[in-house]
Order: structure tokens, then C-alpha cells, then sequence
């Protein structure tokens, strides 16, 4: 009681009882007894507000303090996000191993990186829903996996620092080392992030920073319909994805129900999970994020689907739905992956809770 790890490990706790999704993603390393510098920290930005009420009653019970929030401007989408700087109390006791002789969490509410003065970039969406799935905890905190790890260093270096500094450097060289590193994983995993992402591995292996094309990734979001939520029509759709150039980069179902939602990969196994996908109300799609070709737009494939099965879903086949850009796409998979949303009608023009 009255220590600073006392107040770090209470905070840590609370903020695990009232799950809010977080991840330390630099000063890890000596924790609990230090962190390296200051404490980085994720947090999921559906729970920010959550976090705000756990440091609220530690607060008020002068265990911690904090600085006024950074709002950052957004490039590309709409909207802000922001950076806030939260400590134990000076008064604590036995803090003077401690950099600065307290912890220091430096809070994030979201995946974004600050590229000019109060503007920020936002990693797309496809990339944050992995990022927080795939958090990994260790003792009583939670750290990005290790693939997330380096492609955070990695896009910390190109768009905030815009210089490859030696430690960031070893950090990816050390992660890369590790027997268990999946890289070609990270390879796909990349590819939500980074276009023309290929060979990013051997690219950073072989230290050639100045070859690292720093554009994001611009994907498209297609929506399968439940009423096309059939095994051989879904593999007949990836199988004409396929065929046409189309990179598949991540699907899953969702189902909204009582303010609730269902996400599920969604592999080769439809049939397994038909049964519980069909009691649950018409709120449903296949959500299937994609690199499309230059040779076949989202909107010329939607065309070629909806011809295809007219018939069997007369007047035109309209059993799918493709996101008419790249801000669009990131709107709506916003949207899809925000648990608050309680249908699908601002999402194309034909996703409303309307019965096939």
C-alpha cells in the first residue's frame, strides 16, 4: 500500500476487471519492477472511455495523476484521435529506481502514428482488428504479438520518425531471430497495411530501408447478403475472386442480435456452423476484405456476381455489396467492427435490416 507498484499493479488489475482491451506496446521489458522509459500504451477505442472511468477513481483516491489530452487531426478518414500522458503520484513511495521516480503510461486511443504537428495517421482498419485480437498477455499486462511488434517499429520509423534508428533496428532484427517468428505470417499481415507490401521481410533482413513503399494499403470491403450465405454460392464467389485477380485478405460473419455482435472466421466451414447462423435474425452478412486488381474493379466484380445470379435472386442478383473506394472501405469496416452498431444501413444501399 502507498507504492508506486502498488498503484501500477491496482491500475493494471483494473483496467483487467472492467476488460478494457489494451497493449503496452514500448517500455515493456523490465516490467513490473520498471519500465524501460515510459509506459506506450493502446487502448482499444471503443473502451477509451472506460479506461477514462478506471483512472477517474485512482484520481480521486490521489494515487494518479495526468497531463491535458493531444487531439490529432486525422489524415485520409474523418475524425480525431489522442494522446494523453497519465503517473503515479510524486507522493508514492519507493519510486526512485523509477525513470522520472513514477510510472508513466502515455495512452493512445487507437493505432495511429503522429506524422505533423496535431495530425495523425490511422492505420487501417483491417490491421486494428488484428492488433487487438492477437495481444498477448504476460503476467498481469498485455503486449503485442510479435508480428504486430515489428510492424509497429516499422511504421513508427517510416511515419513518425522518418529515420531508421539503430534500436528500433535491433528490436526487428531480435524479434525476426526468434525460431517461432511466423514470417510469412507477417508477410500477409503486412499486406494490410503497406501496399505492394511483398518481400517486406527480406527488405528489412537485408536492411534496405530506402525500398519500403510507405503508401497504405487500399483494400475493398465486399458484403455477401444471408440470403447468399450458402457453401457453394461462398465458394463460388471466392472461386470467381480468384479468377479474376482478387487477393483475399481476411473474411468473417457478422451478426448483430440484441445489441450484440458475432464474428467468426469464416474459412471452408460453413456448413459446420449453418445451424447456428440461420436462427439468428436477417442482421447478418460475409464480410470479405480484398486487394482487388487493377484489371477488375469492386464495382465490375460486384457487376459480374450480381449478373451470375440473377435468377436465382431476381431482379438483379443483388446478393453482394462492394465499398465504392478505399475511404469508403475503411468507413464501413469501421463500422462493421464498432459492437455499438445495431444494423447495417448506413453501409452500401442495400444493407438495411430489410427481409430477403
Amino acid at each position: 500500500m502507498g507504492t508506486h507498484r502498488f498503484v501500477y499493479e491496482s491500475f493494471l488489475n483494473s483496467l483487467n476487471q472492467n476488460n478494457v482491451r489494451y497493449v503496452i506496446i514500448r517500455g515493456f521489458k523490465y516490467l513490473p519492477t520498471k519500465p524501460d522509459t515510459d509506459l506506450d500504451i493502446i487502448v482499444h477505442p471503443n473502451d477509451y472511455n472506460t479506461f477514462l472511468g478506471v483512472f477517474e477513481y485512482f484520481k480521486q483516491n490521489k494515487m494518479m495523476r495526468n497531463d491535458e489530452s493531444v487531439r490529432y487531426r486525422l489524415q485520409k478518414v474523418e475524425g480525431e484521435r489522442m494522446y494523453s500522458s497519465f503517473f503515479t503520484e510524486r507522493h508514492l513511495l519507493e519510486g526512485s529506481h523509477l525513470p522520472g521516480n513514477y510510472y508513466r503510461f502515455d495512452v493512445y486511443n487507437d493505432v495511429f502514428f503522429c506524422t505533423s504537428n496535431h495530425v495523425a495517421l490511422l492505420l487501417p482498419a483491417l490491421y486494428r482488428k488484428y492488433f487487438f485480437e492477437n495481444r498477448v498477455k504476460v503476467q498481469n499486462f498485455y503486449i503485442p504479438d510479435p508480428i504486430s511488434e515489428a510492424l509497429l517499429l516499422v511504421c513508427r520509423c517510416v511515419y513518425e520518425k522518418k529515420t531508421w534508428s539503430n534500436k528500433h533496428v535491433a528490436r526487428i532484427q531480435e524479434i525476426f531471430s526468434s525460431s517461432s517468428f511466423d514470417h510469412q505470417k507477417f508477410e500477409k499481415i503486412t499486406s494490410y497495411i503497406f501496399d505492394n507490401s511483398k518481400d517486406l521481410y527480406s527488405t528489412l533482413v537485408t536492411k534496405q530501408f530506402s525500398r519500403i513503399n510507405s503508401s497504405l494499403a487500399k483494400p475493398s470491403l465486399f458484403l455477401i447478403r444471408k440470403a447468399a450465405l450458402k457453401s457453394d454460392i461462398i465458394e463460388d464467389i471466392f472461386k470467381m475472386m480468384h479468377n479474376n485477380g482478387i487477393i483475399v485478405l481476411d473474411k468473417f460473419l457478422v451478426t448483430i442480435k440484441n445489441n450484440q455482435k458475432l464474428f467468426r472466421g469464416f474459412y471452408k466451414n460453413y456448413d459446420q456452423y449453418k445451424d447456428e447462423i440461420l436462427k439468428i435474425n436477417d442482421n447478418q452478412c460475409l464480410a470479405i476484405v480484398a486487394n482487388t486488381s487493377n484489371i477488375c474493379s469492386p464495382e465490375s466484380f460486384k457487376h459480374t456476381v450480381r449478373t451470375k445470379y440473377a435468377q436465382l435472386y431476381p431482379p438483379i442478383g443483388n446478393i453482394i455489396h462492394a465499398s465504392d473506394s478505399f475511404t469508403d472501405c475503411e468507413r464501413e469496416l469501421t463500422m462493421l467492427l464498432n459492437e455499438s452498431m445495431l444494423s447495417f444501413k448506413d453501409i452500401g444501399t442495400y444493407y438495411s435490416q430489410r427481409k430477403t
